[in-house]
This record gives C-alpha cells, sequence and structure tokens, in this order.
C-alpha cells in the first residue's frame, strides 16, 4: 500500500477517506453508488470534503465501478468484512506522510463541508476529534491523528473491533454535529426522507 507523500507544501496537508467497503446489506445493492441530486451517494461525502480543502482523498474498500466513478484512488480494506475500526487502520496505513485524515462514511447524503472543517479544526496532530449526534459518538466520522495508526494496529492485532476502543486509545475532543446534515441513509427509504428532508427544509 503507497502512502501518501506530502512533498511540496511545509505543512503537509490534511487527507480524506471515504469508507465503502461495507456489504450495503440493508440497502439491497451498492449504496455508495446510490443516486442522489449530487451524483452517486458516495460523491457527496467526496464533494463535501474536497469543499472543505481536503486533499489527498481516497476510497476505503470502494468497487472499482465506484472509483471510476468518482475519479479518485480505491485502496483495499487490510482486513475486508471486519468493520470501521478494521478500515480507519486500513485508511491510516495509507495516510502515512500526513499529520491527520478525515474519515467519512460514504452513505451521508447531506454531508457538508461545513462539518468537515469544524472537525479538522477541532483537532490537531495528536487529537481526534470525533463527531457525535445528540451526544453519541458516530462511529465512523471524524479527524484522525495518523500518528494513532500505532495505538489502531494494535487493537486490531488484539481482536478488537469497536470503534469506542478507538477512541479511548489517545486523546480526542467530541464535536456535536447536525444530526440531518450527518445521518446516514442504510437503505432505500431512509435515503428517499432523507432527500425529501433536504428538499423541503434545508434550502
Amino acid at each position: 500500500m503507497a502512502p501518501v507523500r506530502a512533498g511540496l507544501d511545509r505543512r503537509p496537508p490534511v487527507a480524506g477517506a471515504i469508507l465503502a467497503g461495507g456489504e450495503s446489506s440493508r440497502f439491497g445493492s451498492d449504496k455508495s453508488l446510490a443516486a442522489t441530486p449530487s451524483g452517486p451517494m458516495a460523491g457527496v461525502a467526496l464533494g463535501a470534503l474536497r469543499d472543505a480543502g481536503i486533499d489527498p482523498i481516497v476510497l476505503i474498500g470502494g468497487s472499482s465501478e465506484l472509483s471510476a466513478a468518482l475519479s479518485i484512488p480505491s485502496v483495499p480494506d487490510r482486513l475486508p468484512g471486519e468493520g470501521p475500526l478494521a478500515a480507519l487502520g486500513t485508511a491510516l496505513a495509507w495516510a502515512a506522510g500526513v499529520t491527520r485524515i478525515v474519515v467519512v462514511p460514504c452513505d451521508m447524503p447531506l454531508l457538508t463541508a461545513e462539518t468537515i472543517r469544524r472537525l479538522v479544526q477541532a483537532s490537531d496532530n495528536s487529537t481526534a476529534a470525533i463527531a457525535t449526534i445528540d451526544g453519541t459518538p458516530h462511529p465512523i466520522l471524524g479527524c484522525w491523528p495518523t500518528q494513532r495508526a500505532t495505538s489502531i494496529n494494535a487493537l486490531l492485532r488484539a481482536g478488537q473491533r469497536r470503534m469506542s476502543d478507538a477512541i479511548d486509545a489517545g486523546d480526542n475532543v467530541l464535536i456535536e454535529v447536525d444530526p440531518i446534515r450527518s445521518a446516514d441513509a442504510d437503505d432505500p427509504a431512509e435515503l428517499e426522507r432523507l432527500l425529501k428532508t433536504a428538499g423541503e427544509d434545508l434550502q
């Protein structure tokens, strides 16, 4: 796995990773490719990251079809099927060479750059910023120092798969985010509801 190399800027960039390796069992098809007014659902995450100034950006576990649709590279999950903690470990390994990486799920159809900016601004090179919704940490959405790779890999080697263990493994700050803008679309009905909400209430 080729790591990121930040060579042209004195201040290494903040990289981004879109986690797209889930089975989409409740959705019934690859939800990362589900249609939204902005294109494939994973493209919403890509747009939010780019609008927040995040670069480079990679898919973790995404299909070749999704990679081609979004024109960004896909890195195979090192532990496929082992959940978001394993995918986080893959993302941190890929991001060697930068200081932080924003990790987002592929199924937030209303995600905005403002949410990404808040996470980046609240984090630093040793402190993770974890999104919370109504006080509950989101299992994926956050900005992670890449130096956390060592502790995450130790958890994975020990058989741990809970994201709460990753959060507890180092310094972090919890950032409350908009519950609508950060809602997951786990099935087609929820995607339709969220898109309708956006059309009615978020314009």
